[in-house]
């Protein structure tokens, strides 16, 4: 006869007597009811390895998941850039990235515009660290836009959100105080280059192309009606 090298009168044995000692499912017994608690009492566990594998998968299953959160959250905000660039400006990163150029205090600014339009002034307070430039047409003040207090660098440059869509100035460029100036016909492109220079160097295009874009003839209208 064949011995186990299970105790007889173990718990496992006779788990094992019910499942194998009768091979015909007919003839099989039915399992004892508490076969759950039998496999669940203590003898058949180590109580401290039990308690490790528990943690061990509790901390596998938390890096998982934490790993695939931040996965999903770099797909998703990925999606939402890509999505977004319909929204930036045309060759956006000529204004995003800092071009200083030739770099000008306010002060100086105002005084070569005066050359070309006397009544240029600036408001007496600033905000944010931006300050109000205005003109006098007709006896009356007309604001323009906001210029840096302190140095300006020539070029402008843009913030961008978290999509990289421009937003606001990051720094105003002096070159943009001229183009609002040009634009709304308090001087002309002459006058412009007359006062503060060609703009020139590899960071100039930009300039260069809005300016094309304003129509001499409505500078020209509007001085003309003062």
């Amino acid at each position: 006869m064949e011995t186990s090298f299970l105790n007889s009168n173990s718990p496992t044995n006779q788990i094992q007597d019910v499942f194998l000692d009768h091979p015909d499912p007919e003839k099989r017994p039915a399992a004892p009811a508490d076969l759950d608690a039998e496999l669940d009492r203590a003898e058949f566990h180590d109580p401290e390895l039990t308690e490790q594998a528990k943690r061990d998968w509790e901390n596998r299953a938390l890096t998982a998941s934490s790993q695939e959160r931040i996965e999903k959250a770099a797909q998703l905000h990925e999606d939402n850039v890509e999505a977004h660039r319909p929204s930036r400006m045309d060759r956006q990163d000529e204004i995003t990235q800092v071009r200083l150029g030739r770099v000008m205090h306010m002060n100086e600014f105002l005084r070569r515009l005066r050359t070309v339009c006397p009544g240029a002034h600036y408001n007496d307070w600033s905000v944010a660290g931006m300050r109000g430039l205005n003109v006098v047409v007709g006896g009356e003040r007309k604001y323009v836009c906001a210029v840096q207090n302190g140095v300006m660098p020539e070029f402008e440059t843009l913030r961008t959100d978290e999509y990289g869509v421009a937003t606001t100035s990051r720094y105003r460029g002096w070159r943009t105080v001229i183009l609002n100036l040009i634009e709304k016909g308090h001087i002309t492109h002459a006058q412009a280059e007359r006062a503060f220079g060609q703009a020139g160097g590899a960071h100039a295009s930009r300039f260069l192309r809005e300016a094309s874009l304003i129509r001499p003839e409505r500078s020209r209208l509007t001085l003309a009606s003062r």
